[in-house]
């Protein structure tokens, strides 16, 4: 195994989270929520210690970037490296009452079974009125066999 791979594998998530704990409470919580999540153990380090690094750089700036990533619910580096970049750590975190509803993007995510019934009886009623709507458009438009379109087309024997 290479040598970087050997000391990533090394590195314990515990470890990690003590050095984030030495930044901020934010921190903390943005690695252990990027822990948390989905990706492979070792990309969750690589992350990790890329946010970390990022405290070499702005230093306190971090704490309140972590904290608007959180806010986002953007568990990743390049999402901590923009808000940083662009300077919204230091913009105010709007009132709850002004959030939008986050998007649920994720593969493991599924609908309870009577919203989906529910959701499933609703769309065939729509279907059905749409069905008899457009059936109703089709019956008023003449057929281009009517005696009115035949004058306007020639006709071969």
């Amino acid at each position: 195994m290479p040598t970087h791979h050997r000391q990533l594998a090394a590195l314990n998530a515990d470890a990690l989270i003590q050095q984030a704990q030495a930044i901020g409470e934010q921190t903390a919580a943005l690695v252990c929520a990027i822990f948390d999540g989905e990706q492979h153990p070792e990309q969750q380090k690589r992350t990790v210690l890329g946010i970390l690094r990022l405290h070499r750089e702005y230093g306190a700036r971090l704490e309140a970037a972590c904290r608007r990533a959180l806010f986002l619910q953007a568990h990743s580096l390049q999402s901590v490296r923009s808000i940083l970049k662009h300077r919204l750590d230091e913009a105010e975190l709007p009132a709850a009452s002004e959030v939008l509803p986050v998007a649920v993007h994720s593969k493991s995510f599924h609908f309870p079974a009577d919203v989906v019934s529910r959701g499933v009886k609703q769309g065939s009623v729509l279907l059905k009125a749409g069905q008899d709507v457009l059936f109703g458009i089709l019956s008023c438009l003449p057929l281009c066999g009517s005696p009115r379109h035949a004058r306007s087309f020639p006709t071969h024997p």
